[in-house]
């Protein structure tokens, strides 16, 4: 695992040119079109915020934006909003950009490959002499052996070691295609300098051959990954004239060739698995947000209810819970953290965990959320919660509700009259750990009911951009007879506004009234 101390860069490694050609990796870069972004990568196919560079657990993240266009490592589609680890010699799409992760240490690269020219030195490969046959079953030995290996290392040795065997070579070189470092050579621990000016050739295409003053001689190669140009492979005899040899050239090229399809096939099932791997504690997360929740609708000695909590992405930032003190007395909960993904629902879970465990000692509610509000202060990372709770106490028949900045709550009288819950209310959760929550006293009669929502309900929009709204929320309020149905008919009513699609934000309704 790379420490962070290590520094790390973006180089852009085909597409338009940038300026500067490369960004060294810093916590909470943003990528985009946009002109406040740390990388402009001024494309119609990049969106204004199109990737953030994130650091933890001393790794290294990227976590693509909600993107139009999206973005692909190693070829592979990036989840959006997920942060997906990188590692080096990762490479990332977006748009026409094609970029590569590599160690900054390493520096500006050493040797100008890119500039030189071929200078006539690249082969025009003849007949092949060497039966194809032969070639045949090498290069599907060759492949077979590619698919089975699992890391990049295990890659290039099985591709020096064919080479060598398959050329008939006394040394092969791999050597970085960005600084000119030798990478591998086979046999291990040979010496063999390096033919610098046949490298620069072979970046221009083609296997081109040179001729050491000792009288050695070589064939070099582009190792080319996904259009990119990775490494060189140097194949080094010393007794054969490979002129003569005409079949060589097109041997190695096949070869290597060969080898940039497995390399950019390994990396991106590496980057699937990392994908999966990621889908799959997600996942879990859910399953267990889920058993967290309470019943969808339900009865207790003071209430009834019924709810819907539809996570915008896997993991939901909304929480929301219905929790009975004793026979008089029901606490309700809707809040919603700021943010989304992953560390909003840990946030969510952990909010939630704290309130459920101060309520259930103490039962008092500006208690609980103030201790709430100092817990997120400390630990929230800059994150709020707005949070709507209430108690009901069926003994009086009185409702106090703490408002932290939330605000969506309708009252429905019967006959279908709806009115806002207009409260004073106060900040939300995590904003100022000496805040205050006061409770204030709420009317509600028998047979009316409390119907709150989460701003991913009122924020949905439709193909115009238009969103529900209040009043949406309103005209269907008016039809509806019930908790339940409250429920049933805003939620799908919220799905034929957005086109028959599901909830892009976390949308989370709740609607209450006292038990019969």
């Amino acid at each position: 695992m790379a420490e962070l101390s290590e520094a790390w860069v973006l180089e852009a490694v085909g597409g338009p040119a940038l300026v500067p050609p490369m960004l060294q990796l810093r916590a909470g870069q943003v990528l985009g079109r946009g002109p406040e972004n740390d990388w402009i990568l001024a494309d119609a196919l990049v969106s204004r915020r199109h990737l953030q560079i994130e650091a933890r657990a001393d790794r290294w993240y990227v976590r693509d934006l909600g993107s139009r266009a999206g973005t692909l490592l190693n070829e592979h589609p990036l989840p959006a909003e997920l942060a997906t680890p990188i590692q080096l010699h990762d490479r990332l799409r977006i748009g026409p950009y094609r970029l590569r992760v590599r160690p900054a240490s390493s520096g500006a690269p050493t040797r100008n490959f890119r500039s030189a020219t071929t200078g006539g030195g690249a082969t025009q490969v003849a007949m092949p002499i060497l039966a194809a046959e032969q070639r045949l079953e090498l290069l599907v030995e060759y492949a077979a052996q590619a698919a089975q290996v699992k890391t990049s290392e295990a890659l290039q040795r099985l591709t020096l070691n064919m080479v060598k065997r398959a050329l008939n070579a006394d040394v092969v070189l791999l050597v970085d295609a960005q600084d000119g470092d030798l990478l591998m050579v086979e046999p291990a621990g040979v010496a063999q300098e390096l033919d610098l000016a046949a490298l620069q050739a072979a970046e221009q295409g083609g296997v081109v051959p040179s001729r050491h003053h000792n009288g050695r001689q070589a064939l070099s190669v582009a190792w080319r990954v996904d259009g990119a140009c990775e490494a060189f492979v140097q194949a080094w005899f010393m007794h054969l004239d490979v002129r003569g040899k005409s079949e060589l050239p097109e041997l190695l090229h096949a070869l290597v060739r060969l080898a940039g399809l497995s390399a950019g096939n390994l990396s991106r099932r590496e980057a699937e698995v990392r994908v999966q791997r990621l889908q799959a504690d997600l996942e879990s997360a859910r399953e267990v947000q889920e058993r967290v929740l309470p019943p969808r609708a339900g009865h207790t000695s003071v209430l009834r209810y019924a709810l819907h909590l539809h996570p915008g992405r896997l993991v939901a930032g909304d929480l929301v819970d219905v929790l009975t003190l004793d026979s008089r007395r029901c606490v309700v909960m809707l809040g919603d953290v700021a943010g989304a993904g992953v560390g909003a629902g840990f946030l969510m879970a952990g909010t939630l965990a704290h309130m459920r465990a101060l309520l259930e000692r103490d039962g008092d509610i500006e208690a609980a959320v103030g201790s709430c509000n100092r817990f997120l202060a400390r630990v929230g990372g800059g994150r709020f919660v707005t949070l709507w709770l209430a108690m009901f106490d069926r003994h009086n028949m009185q409702i106090s509700v703490i408002d932290a900045g939330h605000g969506h709550a309708r009252r429905v009288l019967p006959g279908g009259t709806i009115e806002p819950l207009t409260l004073r209310g106060s900040l939300p959760m995590g904003v100022d750990p000496d805040a205050q929550f006061v409770a204030e006293p709420v009317a509600l009669s028998a047979g009316q009911r409390l119907v709150v929502y989460s701003d991913g309900v009122a924020e949905q929009r439709n193909a115009a951009g238009e969103s529900f709204g209040a009043s949406a929320i309103d005209a269907i309020l008016r039809r509806s007879p019930g908790v339940e149905q409250d429920v049933k008919t805003l939620f799908a009513g919220l799905e034929l506004h957005a086109g028959g699609q599901l909830p892009a934000d976390d949308a989370t309704l709740l609607s209450l009234g006292w038990s019969d």
